[in-house]
């Protein structure tokens, strides 16, 4: 089986390694009086990976398929296809993808391992830093009634499923960048203690 390793020369001493790695925790999780930018990068990671699995799921949903969740949307009534046949033809049949702005809100504006502390917005994209925790999502008008959906009016589209039906890949892949985050964090903080 093969082993990922990776390996950090530092000039610290035993203890302070340790002392670093003991603190780790509590700075990921903002129980740190300071917030470093190693530490919201890290936070960063988690985020835009999340909007990653996010975004593609939301593609899926739009051409009729189920995503990683299974949630699939209802698709577009022959009325609405018509009517966006005039104004967005190349998305007619797509579901709330007639001009892709709810779509490109909730795109990730880079990849996750090029994370820096506060990530550049696109129009209508909320990404929040803050200790503990990264807040993800999108404030485009009429977002929230597609995700809710109105009874009698506006079919339910989950925009993202319920956090505790995520799928094991997506949790893995949550991991994985966290991970990777806390090892730049040892980095920077090793080489300030060098």
């Amino acid at each position: 089986m093969a082993v990922a390793t990776i390996t950090v020369r530092t000039r610290a001493t035993r203890q302070q390694v340790l002392a670093t790695v003991r603190s780790l925790p509590r700075l990921l999780a903002g129980r740190q009086h300071h917030f470093q930018p190693p530490v919201q990068a890290a936070m960063a990671r988690v985020g835009l990976a999340a909007q990653q699995f996010i975004y593609e799921a939301f593609r899926q949903k739009s051409l009729g398929l189920s995503d990683a969740a299974g949630l699939r949307w209802k698709q577009l009534a022959p009325l609405t296809i018509r009517l966006k046949r005039r104004t967005a033809p190349a998305n007619a049949r797509r579901v709330l993808r007639e001009f892709d702005d709810l779509l490109m809100s909730l795109k990730p504006p880079l990849r996750p391992q090029d994370a820096v502390p506060l990530p550049p917005l696109r129009r209508y994209q909320v990404f929040q830093v803050r200790p503990g925790r990264v807040t993800i999502g999108t404030n485009r008008p009429h977002a929230a009634l597609h995700h809710r959906g109105v009874p009698g009016k506006l079919p339910q589209r989950r925009l993202w499923p319920k956090i505790g039906q995520w799928p094991a890949a997506w949790w893995g892949r949550l991991v994985r960048q966290l991970r990777a985050g806390a090892i730049d964090v040892l980095r920077t903080l090793w080489s300030h203690a060098a």
